[in-house]
């Protein structure tokens, strides 16, 4: 049975520390995501994303042209942020997602704390919640200099928030 990604009811969104002060909050509103989640064991799913790159949206427009800018996220050289996971694996009542990350033309193994939210019925359609949290080194993919970028933590936080209809 094929599960469709909901993107009216998901997230994927990020944070960094501005100045380290502050957190700043944002999240990329064009992304097309594959589930693989049939069967009842997490451990035997999969992901894949393909996120554009120049869909980013902190709230601040003039921080988003910064952010998709060659100083960035260099969106016309790399319109699109990918994410396929490897394996799933169980730690206790969470799982880890791990997989391949790339962004700018670089690509890194990343992992990413998961958790399974369960199912619900609406509107006779089957539902899947999840949810992912991780951080990565945005300087580990090219994203930025510490001598240029500095206002930026050299931290991202990754913040995940999906849900999957069920297809009949």
């Amino acid at each position: 049975m094929a599960w469709e990604f909901d993107r009216n009811h998901s997230r994927v969104g990020f944070s960094a520390r501005h100045l380290g002060i502050n957190t700043v909050h944002g999240q990329f509103e064009d992304a097309d995501v594959a589930l693989n989640i049939d069967g009842d064991d997490p451990v035997n799913w999969s992901v894949k994303a393909n996120i554009k790159a120049a869909s980013i949206n902190t709230g601040l427009g003039r921080r988003d042209d910064a952010l998709r800018s060659d100083q960035y996220l260099n969106v016309e050289a790399h319109p699109t942020i990918t994410f396929e996971s490897s394996r799933v694996e169980r730690r206790g009542d969470q799982y880890a997602v791990i997989g391949a990350l790339t962004m700018l033309g670089v690509t890194k193994e990343v992992e990413l704390e998961a958790s399974f939210n369960g199912e619900a019925v609406d509107r006779e359609q089957l539902k899947r919640g999840f949810s992912a949290r991780g951080t990565i080194d945005r300087f580990a993919f090219g994203i930025g200099e510490p001598e240029r970028t500095w206002t930026v933590g050299p931290k991202i936080d990754l913040v995940l928030d999906m849900e999957a209809i069920k297809q009949s």
